[in-house]
């Protein structure tokens, strides 16, 4: 009997540790841009360029069209793929804060062959297979805060390119039924001190470390909203070191008491996740990030 009983708690312990290692990733593209359909010339990204464009005229017009592409480093990605979602924070233009039609964005696959510095409408590639839809999107004008998140299951189409061994993955979002849709995704250029999130490729099930997501290195010190928000009872926070940094991430109540440490180590340059696994009532927290000289303080609703 004792030795079934050892054999259980070894079994129990092995299961714990197999579940604990399964994260969920969230990858920002390592390239992204937008294509217009009256543009002969490619656009000349820049850290101002935060907004991608998916866009199509309802009269028919081909001087406004506008495709919008976006590509992921998957090399690092380990394990077996259980849920791959397209996430991504819209707002819409400010001249279609009432649009006639619900807004609609189409997520292709695509090959890989494209480069920002010189895509343009006329040489994009070919879309692929239709993944999914986001749709019916509600008017959201540009000066909202928060802006809304949006996902989309891509998730059979990721499976398929990690059996290939591919190392790169790519989609291209459009607007397929001419609707006058009119949506504006963020873009990697983004500004995530605003709480803005670009699309990002979130992946469930691979078996890494929670904050062993390598990507490539950041320019500068950032931490991202959490991620669900509001959440039950788990959330992921990322944020990015672009040098070596002892970093400390804690999450405190409304009455300024500490409630968790997420992180306290000396960390490496890169891009970097924590989980809060929360055992604590429903209600407004704060989740603060130090790393070197650097301090930013964030807000997050748990809602039971």
């Amino acid at each position: 009997m004792k030795n079934l009983t050892v054999c259980f708690l070894i079994l129990f312990a092995l299961c714990l540790f197999n579940s604990s290692a399964k994260a969920q990733v969230v990858l920002d593209p390592i390239k992204d841009q937008y294509v217009q359909q009256s543009i002969t010339t490619p656009f000349a990204t820049t850290s101002a360029d935060s907004l991608l464009r998916v866009r199509a005229s309802a009269t028919g017009s081909v001087t406004v069209n506008r495709n919008s592409y976006v590509r992921y480093d998957i090399s690092k990605v380990k394990g077996t793929l259980t849920k791959a979602e397209l996430s991504m924070t819209v707002q819409l233009a400010a001249n279609n804060a009432t649009p006639a039609v619900p807004d609609r964005a189409d997520i292709h696959a695509v090959d890989d062959t494209w480069d920002p510095a010189t895509l343009i409408w006329t040489n994009q590639p070919t879309a692929g297979a239709l993944l999914a839809s986001l749709e019916g999107v509600a008017p959201v004008k540009a000066a909202d805060f928060p802006k809304p998140v949006f996902k989309v299951v891509v998730t059979d189409y990721v499976k398929s390119k990690l059996t290939s061994a591919a190392s790169v993955i790519s989609f291209v979002l459009s607007d397929d039924k001419l609707s006058g849709a009119d949506l504006r995704p963020y873009s990697s250029r983004c500004l995530r001190s605003m709480g803005q999130l670009p699309v990002q490729l979130i992946l469930t099930g691979v078996t890494v470390g929670v904050e062993d997501v390598e990507n490539q290195i950041p320019t500068t010190f950032s931490v991202s909203q959490n991620y669900p928000n509001p959440f039950n009872p788990t959330t992921t926070i990322q944020y990015q070191l672009p040098t070596a940094a002892t970093v400390s991430l804690r999450v405190f109540n409304t009455l300024g008491e500490e409630v968790s440490v997420l992180v306290n180590k000396h960390k490496e340059a890169g891009t970097y996740q924590a989980q809060w696994n929360a055992a604590a009532p429903s209600g407004v927290y704060y989740y603060r990030l130090q790393a070197g000289g650097y301090v930013e303080t964030k807000k997050m609703i748990l809602l039971r």
